[in-house]
């Protein structure tokens, strides 16, 4: 390793403070030789100063953190600074050959967060995941306090053609562009067998609007553009501009793909479907290139068929994410998504082609995407209500042989508001399985409830063998659940009780009693939800003792702290204490269910809203304590029997209360 000149970590902490640093490389070393980073723990920083000067630190001890402890840290105010290290940019010496090396390392060069806690621990985490918005990773960095700087990875290369790397690169020249000639090849030989794969696939699965149900709305307004695009003659007789660009936004698997294919079915006009994946690949420049491809090919089929033709690009929130000033940009997908809305904005007006674009993740997209003139309309495709439910349900069960006691209003009743398309037809095809397997003449209506429980909580772990003790410790959680879904106010029994392991990890269950969708929610069936939530615990406490309460309330806890939060900060549930009012910001995905709440307010406003949930949750968890208390002989005698059946159903819970006598005070609650 080359010898530069040899620094205190502590001015390089400063010099990044200052701004002075333009580039660090770290170097793990073991007896004054380079090595492995799996090989030592020590390293030294090669840092270059924004004049180009190079300079070493001295050996430091350094631990690895994965981000999640390092969010941990900063969260406990442990972090002081830490160093977001990318390959976004390169400081190279001269060199020729330097620089090809260095070409070929910015496919694979990995960013990374170097950090020193308070005490002086120096440590490198990994860096934030994909799925998180850089935007809010800089937020988070701001709330828990910690400085931080953005550097660049620096590579110094020998330029000397007879060093060490000088024959190895020399020979890699020489053979590069018989295998890149081939690679693109290739690549251009497998996309034709993909598209023509596809071709092949939409012509034998033809999708209209009869297979589409429960998101009638949606349905509508996409049947608008079906006559943007057959009348649009009519449209500009009035003087009407005909959208070119529509957004279909809603969670995954709600049908936001399946309106696209049945709108190009039904205006019988060529259909190109892609992904943001398919533009972008190692070679640079390659996006802008593909998405010109794609336009163009689109522009043919639709001059070809002398009609209309649709561009649908699934998951573009993947490209729309990243603006043009995101300090995390990466130049080439900012390049792609720039050609995407050139390739837009530059339709003729006796151009008939129509970019519809869906996604999951709309408040990641950038405003540019998202204006009128690109995507003109935002159609909104949501989850389904119960009589969508039911109607997606006939649909995917009209080839299936159901016995005439089977109700699929009955089954659309059973699955949860939140349940989506691809959820339901998921319940039918393993209803459908379920059947077969036990050699049935046709799908009962058990087959369906089966089914639903697989998908919600997966499949049943018989073979798992649970001690004597976690089973009956199970059996009362589970049994605090189901008393409390009975008496503190939810309609009546749950419809199920298991304490059978489920293949998602699930150490039991308790199902609800059947409701209709709710859309308003007030205090009290908040209040009555964290009662129904506290019961496990609650139950475990009554029986074992406070000392011996076990993890299996765990995310009760999370569910009922997450209910309080929302009462007090989003719904003004507390007015008495912090006013008609709500507290705090919420950002991220509400689509995908990843959001978090920025605080706006002061630290005495803090204190206030910790008091209000303290006393809610008090109040609610003495509240739980007293009926189960005053229920104990039932509580017990129904664990006994859950620990024994494994699973009860609420008829046999009223059974088991009707042989009880219980206490005066309970049976007058029982009786309200």
């Amino acid at each position: 390793m080359k010898i530069y000149p040899e620094i205190k970590f502590d001015n390089f902490a400063k010099q990044v403070e200052k701004g002075l640093v333009g580039g660090i490389s770290l170097k793990y070393v073991a007896d004054g030789k380079e090595v492995k980073n799996f090989e030592s723990n020590q390293i030294v920083i090669l840092m270059q100063s924004r004049n180009g000067e190079i300079s070493t630190t001295q050996k430091i001890e350094i631990f690895k953190f994965t981000f999640t402890e390092f969010v941990s840290q900063g969260k406990n105010g442990e972090v002081d600074g830490a160093v977001i290290v990318s390959n976004k940019k390169t400081f190279r010496q001269s060199g020729f050959f330097g620089r090809i090396k260095n070409w070929f390392k910015e496919a694979t060069e990995q960013s990374y967060i170097l950090g020193w806690l308070k005490n002086g621990t120096l440590f490198i985490g990994d860096p934030p995941p994909s799925l998180l918005n850089p935007g809010d990773f800089a937020k988070m960095l701001h709330e828990y306090n910690i400085k931080y700087w953005e550097l660049d990875i620096l590579r110094i290369e020998e330029s000397n053609f007879f060093g060490k790397w000088g024959f190895m690169i020399g020979s890699a020249i020489l053979i590069f562009p018989f295998p890149l000639f081939v690679a693109i090849s290739n690549s251009n030989i497998g996309r034709k067998r993909d598209e023509a794969a596809k071709a092949a696939i939409a012509a034998k699965q033809k999708t209209t609007f009869d297979n589409i149900a429960g998101i009638d709305e949606a349905k509508a307004e996409v049947l608008e553009i079906l006559d943007f695009i057959k009348f649009s003659e009519e449209f500009a007789r009035y003087g009407a501009r005909t959208p070119k660009g529509f957004l279909f936004v809603g969670p995954p698997g709600c049908g936001k793909t399946l309106l696209a294919k049945a709108l190009a079915e039904e205006a019988k006009i060529p259909f190109k479907a892609v992904v943001p994946s398919e533009f972008v690949t190692v070679w640079r420049a390659s996006g802008a290139t593909s998405v010109r491809a794609v336009f163009q090919e689109v522009r043919n089929m639709a001059k070809a068929n002398g009609t209309a033709a649709i561009l649908f690009i699934d998951e573009i929130d993947s490209l729309g994410s990243r603006g043009i000033d995101s300090q995390w940009e990466d130049k080439e997908d900012s390049r792609t998504i720039t050609q995407v809305l050139t390739e837009m904005d530059g339709f003729q007006p006796n151009e008939k082609i129509f970019v519809i674009g869906a996604t999951n993740r709309p408040e990641v997209m950038d405003p540019a995407i998202r204006r009128p003139g690109r995507f003109d309309r935002e159609i909104i495709v949501p989850f389904p209500d119960l009589k969508g439910r039911k109607e997606i349900l006939s649909v995917h069960c009209r080839n299936k042989p159901l016995s005439p006691e089977t109700d699929l209003e009955k089954v659309a009743e059973l699955t949860p508001l939140g349940f989506s398309r691809a959820d339901l037809a998921n319940v039918a095809n393993e209803a459908s399985i379920r059947a077969v397997r036990l050699k049935k003449r046709s799908i009962e209506i058990d087959d369906f409830e089966m089914a639903i429980e697989k998908v919600l909580v997966g499949s049943e772990r018989k073979s798992t063998i649970m001690r004597e003790e976690d089973k009956i410790r199970a059996a009362y959680h589970e049994m605090g659940h189901g008393i409390m879904m009975k008496f503190a106010g939810c309609g009546g029994f749950p419809q199920k009780i298991s304490i059978i392991p489920t293949t998602k990890g699930v150490g039991g269950f308790t199902k609800a009693p059947q409701k209709e969708d709710k859309y308003y929610y007030t205090k009290k069936d908040f209040l009555t939800r964290i009662k129904v939530l506290f019961g496990g615990r609650a139950a475990e406490e009554i029986i074992y003792g406070s000392d011996e309460i076990s993890t299996g309330a765990k995310e009760d806890l999370q569910q009922v702290t997450k209910i309080v939060e929302e009462m007090i900060c989003d719904f003004g549930m507390a007015s008495d204490i912090l006013g008609p009012r709500t507290l705090g910001l919420i950002e991220g995905s509400p689509y995908l269910g990843k959001t978090f709440r920025k605080r706006n307010y002061s630290e005495k406003t803090a204190k206030d809203v910790d008091s209000a949930i303290r006393e809610i949750l008090t109040n609610c968890y003495n509240e739980t304590k007293k009926i189960l208390e005053d229920y104990r002989q039932y509580l017990e005698k129904s664990a006994q029997e859950l620990k024994k059946k494994e699973t009860l159903n609420g008829e046999e819970m009223e059974t088991i209360l009707k042989e009880i006598k219980e206490p005066l005070g309970a049976l007058s609650l029982f009786l309200l």
